[in-house]
């Protein structure tokens, strides 16, 4: 037992010998190697974060993203090479001097020099006073430093240094390692929101709206019609994009984080000074870039009511920080581009935050929705910046939706748009960004030539064929129109005229428009096939319809609709197509559909026969109309009718004075302006006995006219013209019967006298 005892203590001790060997000879060297390597790669990193601020200009365009990458990979490969060699070679002394350093030097010494001189390029940056001579993002100081240093690096190297030439470029790369990485991350495009309430506590709600604003800025819901108005100004991506955390501890943390880290170039601090300023503070790679003060005066937004209830005043509130974050948004948005180019093919040629502010605000109506103080915002940006596409077409869209729509303003408006989208091309070539912009503005040229046409027809004998007579080109025009915009959302790769659209929303616009131009197409070539066989004298149709989809969105069913029922006007077989009354079921889901569908002459033959006018009005012509049903009162019918104002004759009342006015502004939650529209229209109903029926009200709205001073002036400028678009409307409508239609001039003299 002994003998066995002792054998076993001795292999023990013999295996315990070896393991503390190689614990001593191997895992202690290594293990205390890698935290020196560890704690070197923080310090590098820590210093290539802090160095950032100095050799970046604030003001300097962002390099390429392909020389951005490759000296972040010059410098993070350097970083990482003195980071693990240099422990080594205090440690172990693997590397020698020898033919092979004086090359590696070399190498080094070159990248370090045409960073600074080269990278990428030479560029002579212009002001006011003086040319001023930099490399793209690198300041001028920091470029003569950086020649100095290597300078005295290669004077080191080869003369009084040679002893330690190792050493020596050891440092010359931990050099090009920082310098490179610091310059390169300089020129991201990372962005970090941090917003304050006035006392200067993190406000997490609002830089999560910011955040949301900054990625999804431009972007809003298809229009009624289906016609999609998506247009994305912002390029940002989400990991672009952070924010300061809540609470003091972490919110603390991330600043301290910010300062080191490489890479996270831009923040952006707001400010919420209270429900009418909101101030905005950006730095890059942390040296101020831009402060502005962002108010609802300097946007032209309407004061807040003084005197609303609470959950009403809350609300206001709620809408008019909205209003300024998103100017925000805008604002940071617009500096961002101003360094990193690609931002701006978005922009659809806007240069000021202002614009992009006040278009966007507008055109969102759960920021405003009162249509006067909409169409002011888009003017207002037109009058900023006359070149910004879209908020030019959402200015012109807004301004037909309130004209009159006769044969003249359709081709008025149409050669309008001939302009703006001239501005959305160069060299015949839509110009990038500007995709969505030039689809819906081919859209809009082809729809309202177009419908010049069917008003025409439907108005034989009448001024708007002589107007379509004098403008031959209209059809042609349309065609050539809507033609193009076929072209543009072809997307079916290998096919002849293929369009390959790199943005998301740009593909889903052109697959959502292709078989809306398809149709307009076609429309088009029935008209001119009619018109030819109108001048011909032939008979026989050869005009075929596209083929439907199987499954269509409510709009596209609206002109798959409109194309059915011009062919059965004309009898025409079109057997692809299905029902009119189906597509129309289909679409017609509001009171503000039909309302807006009795507008459109592809559908005044329907419209006009008693038979089939339930199928867009959704009642018989005999069945009154109230006051509330009318379109501009519909929104506020319910609280109206709580109030018990549901007649014209009650509305006056309610509203006689403007102290009155003002009550009723606070109570339906609008602007007084809009109550003063509807008294305006109300006071139509007062004009002459004739007129007090809400259906002749309806007949008036449709022609353009909403107050009293509108039909004086109409009937002492063009009393003819009046009398005839009033007829239409009364066909249109089935009032043909009521006095005021079969015999206007008994109030046209009251008006008048």
């Amino acid at each position: 037992m002994t003998l066995f005892s002792g054998a076993g203590t001795s292999v023990i001790a013999l295996e315990t010998s070896g393991w503390d060997a190689f614990y001593s000879s191997w895992l202690v060297p290594v293990a205390q190697c890698v935290i020196v390597m560890a704690v070197a790669l923080a310090v590098l990193i820590a210093v290539s974060g802090l160095l950032t601020r100095c050799v970046t200009d604030r003001n300097g365009e962002a390099w390429g993203d392909g020389s951005r990458r490759a000296w972040t990979f010059v410098g993070g490969l350097s970083v990482l090479a003195v980071a693990v060699l240099l422990p080594v070679h205090f440690m172990f002394r693997p590397f020698g001097d020898g033919t092979w350093l004086t090359w590696v030097f070399l190498g080094v010494a070159a990248l370090g020099t045409a960073l600074v001189l080269l990278a990428p390029h030479l560029q002579i940056q212009r002001t006011p006073r003086r040319p001023t001579w930099s490399g793209p993002g690198l300041p001028r100081p920091a470029s003569w430093i950086l020649l100095l240093v290597w300078a005295g690096f290669v004077s080191c190297f080869f003369s009084w240094g040679a002893h330690s030439r190792l050493l020596v470029t050891y440092l010359a790369m931990a050099v090009l390692g920082v310098t490179a990485s610091a310059m390169a991350l300089g020129q991201n495009l990372r962005l970090q929101i941090e917003a304050q309430d006035e006392t200067g506590k993190v406000d997490a709600a609002a830089s999560d709206y910011v955040l949301a604003r900054l990625q999804s800025l431009g972007t809003t819901a298809p229009d009624p019609l289906g016609i999609s108005r998506a247009t994305d100004l912002s390029r940002l991506l989400s990991e672009d994009l952070s924010a300061i955390p809540a609470g003091s501890v972490t919110a603390a943390a991330a600043r301290v984080l910010y300062a080191v880290r490489p890479g996270l170039t831009w923040r952006a601090r707001l400010t919420v000074v209270d429900v009418n300023r909101v101030a905005v503070t950006m730095t890059r790679n942390g040296r101020h870039v831009e402060s502005t003060v962002i108010s609802r005066q300097s946007l032209g937004l309407p004061p807040l009511p003084p005197t609303l209830e609470t959950p009403q005043l809350e609300q206001e509130r709620s809408c008019a920080r909205a209003q300024l974050l998103t100017g925000a948004a805008a604002c940071v948005l617009v500096r961002l581009s101003r360094v990193h180019p690609h931002l701006r093919k978005g922009l659809c040629g806007a240069e000021r935050w202002r614009s992009v502010a006040l278009q966007v605000i507008a055109t969102e109506r759960a920021l405003v929705a009162d249509p006067d103080v909409r169409l002011r915002l888009l003017k207002s940006a037109v009058e900023e910046e006359p070149r910004y596409g879209l908020a030019r077409l959402e200015y012109l869209v807004e301004l037909f939706a309130r004209t009159p729509r006769t044969t003249a303003n359709r081709l008025r408006f149409a050669r309008l748009m001939d302009t703006q989208q001239q501005l959305a091309e160069k060299d015949g070539h839509t110009k990038p960004g500007w995709e969505v912009v030039h689809m819906r503005t081919l859209y809009l040229q082809a729809v309202m030539r177009i419908n010049s046409c069917l008003v025409a027809l439907h108005e034989d004998g009448d001024q708007a064929e002589q107007l379509l007579h004098q403008d031959s080109a209209v059809l042609a025009d349309a065609g050539r129109w809507a033609g193009k915009l076929a072209d543009a959302c072809k997307g079916t790769e290998g096919c002849a005229g293929f369009v390959k659209h790199e943005e998301e929303n740009v593909r889903h616009l052109a697959e959502h428009m292709k078989p809306v131009a398809d149709g307009l197409v076609s429309a088009v070539d029935l008209l001119t096939e009619r018109a030819r066989r109108l001048a011909e004298g032939t008979r026989g149709w050869t005009w075929t319809p596209p083929v439907p989809e199987d499954y269509p969105s409510p709009g596209l069913a609206l002109h798959y609709a409109a194309l059915a029922e011009l062919a059965d006007e004309h009898g025409v077989s079109r057997p692809s197509l299905g029902d009119v009354r189906d597509y129309l079921a289909f679409f017609l889901a509001t009171a503000e559909d039909r309302q807006e569908l009795q507008k459109d002459p592809s559908f005044w033959t329907i419209v006009r026969d008693p038979g089939r006018r339930e199928l867009i009005t959704g009642s018989t012509h005999q069945e009154p109309v109230g006051m509330l049903d009318l379109a501009p009162f519909q929104p506020y019918a319910e609280k109206l009718a709580q109030a018990g104002i549901t007649t014209f004759r009650k509305f006056r009342q309610r509203t006689s004075t403007d102290p009155r006015q003002q009550t009723l502004a606070e109570y339906l939650g609008v602007s007084p302006l809009l109550v003063s529209h509807l008294v305006d229209i109300a006071t139509l109903a007062d004009t002459h006995e004739d007129l007090a029926s809400p259906r002749v009200v309806q007949a008036l709205l449709a022609a353009g006219i909403n107050s009293r001073g509108e039909l004086r002036e109409r009937a002492a400028t063009d009393k003819e013209g009046l009398t005839r678009a009033l007829t239409l409307n009364a066909e249109r409508f089935g009032l043909t019967a009521l006095p005021a239609f079969a015999a206007p001039d008994r109030w046209l003299t009251t008006l008048m006298s």
